[in-house]
């Protein structure tokens, strides 16, 4: 749901909202500064469905920077770790590849060697 204020909340928090008669949760909304509720007349269903690539980057706007911060270190952690892991398990595929490249020319080292000595 979107408010007037710009901001965005998902649909069962901005009923619990609009049925408390509660002002915008965000900090530094200037809705609160004017005492204004949410109400269904300012609010409205919107879908981010098309957006939905782009939607994560909505909940950070009009936050405080002390709140962006944090979620951006995390962010760019969770990236270096997933990243880190794919290169890991490449290495490892890569490795096991290798392993059985050897483990085939054992065998057939074996089986000709084998046909030598007969």
């Amino acid at each position: 749901a979107a408010t007037l204020c710009g901001h965005l909340f998902c649909i069962p928090c901005a009923r619990e909202m609009i049925r408390d008669s509660a002002a915008c949760c965000v900090e530094g909304c200037l809705a609160n500064a004017e005492g204004t509720p949410l109400s269904r007349a300012n609010t409205k269903v919107v879908s981010l469905t098309p957006l939905a690539e782009r939607a994560s980057i909505f909940s950070l706007v009009g936050q405080h920077p002390d709140a962006i911060l944090p979620a951006m270190e995390m962010a760019l952690r969770f990236y270096s770790q997933q990243t880190s892991m794919h290169y890991q398990v490449q290495a490892h595929e890569s490795d096991r590849q290798a392993h059985d490249a050897c483990a085939r020319i054992h065998a057939s080292y074996q089986r000709k060697k084998k046909q030598c000595e007969t």
